[in-house]
């Protein structure tokens, strides 16, 4: 954020130099504590004299070629991956006209579901629909053909979800429509609703978009319900109709472009601001809609789930519908530790990264250089260059300066990311360019794929977004819980998802176009908890660490989140009191992750595993009704470590009796996602045989764990 900002020369000699308690802190600020190949360390940030320095110039600005060269991208940008992946399909997007229907499909590769893929509502059917489990009808102009083939399948028994769908289809399953159309999803409300599942304990959600009012026959189960004015009766939103021996479930709304506006805000309040902080941020958008005391609840994926759900009710006649699991190697959660780091020394941001060594984890900073002059500038990059020659290496070194190029180097080669975290004040194109630039010129690479932008400013609905895109990044970290909307008006502080999400999805924009960028939201952040930093909450360092501890924890057994967290270098370049409340909330946060083993990624890493989780694809399937066995070929993508692959625990009101890999008994274990228990077994990157067989009372057998 914009008021952590450091300056180069004496001030940041000043923060690199200041002395804290324990021999751990002090590690943060003089410098690399040990030796590595080619990186010089200096406890006393010993200076080469001009002399010295200008006689090795000459052979400095050679070596500043060749170090750019060989350093110039911290890693290969990930291809593109594929909108649908190939393979047998397991569930069928129909679009019926409806320009979320592209974003329909995010929203379940978000949830894991394999094997998606799409028709058009318009032309004929496929054949494939005979070979699917379950339909997705999203919109409502659709052929006569497809009313026909979308009833018979399912009586068939196939699963059905309607989202905003056609009156005839609707007609069939005995829904009757009884205001003026069905598609109202482009009339956003000012104030949300309510939409509650049936359930004494069951929890709601928000919903934002218009909904369409319905009268049902005898024989359907509503499962939901929009809250109603006083008076009213609720209104009918997610209808359950049992047909032949399958299941249909509709949404009187569009529930797709419902979680697409409650993670990226109104559209019409986009670049206005709105919150009552300076600066127009991704919050702005959201305020009206934001509600602080729910912040801990995910509505946006509860929604998304609740579709899921409706595609999973399949029956023996389809088998059960296969998903990847949300993190790698079946962890409950993902730690993402950030760091905006703002012109500080090498020496505070390596102590960082040590810090988050000792802990098994890796680090994404987001470095804005120093303003320098040209000629400063350039002297800088003689001094790195001049750090591989003999006799002044260690000399060259200062623990005060920037990061040399080597030094960056290093960090990436042992997982760590450093990525410009650009300033976009004077405009986003001529910000993002100025930024990247800048880290070409200081050797730093151009090929960077994540990044949280200066002040967390933003543009239009997804414009930044685009905007990262155009130049290669493919994560964006700007919706930051931060600001004055995070209290509620009695007071309390709102601790959570602000974008009703815990997890990353790609970005859309008005249009409903995806845009091949995740958006992943920053819950845990030190200038907002912090009372050293002037946080509004004014929190101690182990109050906050403490904090996010409780957050952290909450994955276990709960709602899957990956947690990303600000732990700006700043801080730990201060004075020694708020140098000290930062170690303790950086280091509160880690001891859960430790606890609780969930893995400490950076950004970077992250985006990995989700491009290989989302490039897994089913090959080959077959299902046996007789034997009730499902044989599949999975290719599961390049994973580091282990995807799990999630199956539902239980089908036709009987649990798995038996599961192999690649001819060998499985190991399954129980992964429950919102109540609901599915069953889990671990496979590495690669070309799998799976085989499930269902048959027994209980989920627990002689071949699986807890």
């Amino acid at each position: 954020m914009s008021r952590l900002s450091t300056g180069e020369g004496a001030t940041s000699a000043r923060r690199a130099g200041v002395a804290i308690t324990s021999a751990a802190d002090r590690r943060l600020t003089t410098g690399p504590p040990r030796r590595r190949p080619n990186v010089y360390t200096s406890t006393t940030n010993a200076v080469i004299t001009r002399r010295d320095f200008l006689a090795t110039g000459v052979a400095a600005t050679a070596l500043v070629s060749a170090c750019r060269q060989q350093e110039r991208a911290p890693a290969t940008t990930p291809a593109l991956p594929a909108a649908e992946p190939p393979g047998v399909p397991q569930v069928l997007v129909v679009d019926a006209g409806a320009p979320f229907a592209g974003y329909l499909v995010e929203v379940l590769a978000v949830e894991g579901v394999l094997g998606i893929a799409r028709a058009d509502g318009r032309l004929a059917v496929p054949a494939s629909l005979a070979r699917v489990q379950a339909v997705a009808v999203h919109g409502s102009t659709i052929s006569d053909a497809w009313l026909t083939a979308l009833d018979a399948f399912v009586q068939r028994g196939g699963a059905l979800v309607g989202i905003d769908a056609p009156r005839g289809l609707l007609a069939r399953f005995g829904i009757v429509v009884t205001d003026a159309g069905v598609s109202q999803g482009d009339d956003l409300r000012d104030v949300p609703v309510t939409l509650a599942f049936a359930g004494p304990e069951a929890p709601g959600a928000r919903v934002v978009v218009r909904s369409s009012a319905w009268v049902t026959a005898a024989g359907a189960v509503v499962d939901a319900s929009l809250e109603a004015a006083p008076g009213h009766a609720a209104a009918p939103a997610l209808v359950r109709v049992e047909r032949g021996s399958g299941r249909a479930t509709f949404w009187s709304f569009d529930v797709a472009k419902n979680i697409a506006c409650l993670r990226q805000g109104h559209p019409g309040w986009v670049d206005r601001e709105r919150d009552g902080a300076a600066g127009v941020r991704a919050i702005d958008a959201m305020v009206g809609w934001l509600q602080p005391p729910t912040l801990a609840h995910a509505d946006a994926d509860l929604l998304a789930r609740a579709v899921v759900d409706g595609l999973s009710a399949s029956s023996d006649r389809a088998g059960p519908l296969m998903r990847a699991d949300h993190f790698p190697g079946g962890a409950p959660s993902v730690l993402v530790p950030t760091s905006d780091a703002h012109g500080v020394g090498a020496g505070v941001i390596d102590g960082l990264v040590q810090r988050l060594e000792a802990a098994g984890g890796s680090l994404s900073i987001y470095y804005a250089p120093p303003g320098s002059s040209p000629w400063r500038r350039r002297a800088r990059r003689w001094r790195w260059a001049a750090g591989d020659l003999p006799l002044v290496g260690r000399a060259a070194y200062s623990a005060a300066a920037p990061p040399s190029p080597r030094l960056v180097t290093d960090w990436r080669r042992r997982g760590h990311e450093f990525a410009p975290h650009p300033d976009v004040d004077r405009g986003l194109a001529e910000g993002l360019a100025a930024a990247w630039r800048r880290f070409d010129e200081d050797g730093y690479g151009t090929g960077h794929v994540t990044t949280r932008t200066h002040k967390v400013l933003w543009r239009g609905w997804a414009e930044t977004a685009r905007a990262q895109r155009a130049i290669g990044v493919r994560m964006n970290l700007d919706a930051y819980a931060v600001g004055p909307a995070m209290r509620a008006a009695d007071g309390a502080w709102g601790h959570g998802h602000i974008n009703g999400s815990g997890l990353p999805s790609r970005f859309v924009d008005p249009s409903g176009t995806v845009i091949d960028s995740y958006q992943q939201a920053t819950q845990i952040v030190d200038e907002q908890w912090l009372g050293a930093f002037g946080g509004p909450e004014g929190l101690s360092g182990a109050d906050a660490g403490a904090l996010a501890a409780r957050l952290v924890a909450s994955s276990a057994g709960g709602p899957p989140v990956a947690w990303c967290a600000q732990f700006h270098a700043d801080g730990f370049a201060a004075d020694p009191f708020r140098a000290s409340q930062s170690v303790a909330l950086l280091e509160g946060t880690l001891a859960a992750c430790r606890r609780l083993r969930i893995p400490v990624l950076a950004a970077a890493q992250w985006l990995a595993f989700l491009d290989a989780r989302r490039a897994t694809a089913i090959v080959e399937r077959h299902w046996n009704t007789a034997t009730r066995t499902l044989t599949c070929t999975i290719d599961v993508g390049r994973v580091a470590g282990t995807l799990g692959v999630l199956v539902p625990a239980t089908l036709g009101g009987t649990g798995i009796a038996a599961a192999r890999i690649d001819g060998a008994q499985a190991t399954l274990d129980e992964r429950v996602i919102d109540g609901r228990p599915w069953a889990r077994c671990l496979v590495a990157a690669g070309r799998h045989q799976l085989e499930i067989t269902y048959g027994v009372t209980s989920f627990i057998a002689t071949n699986f764990k807890t």
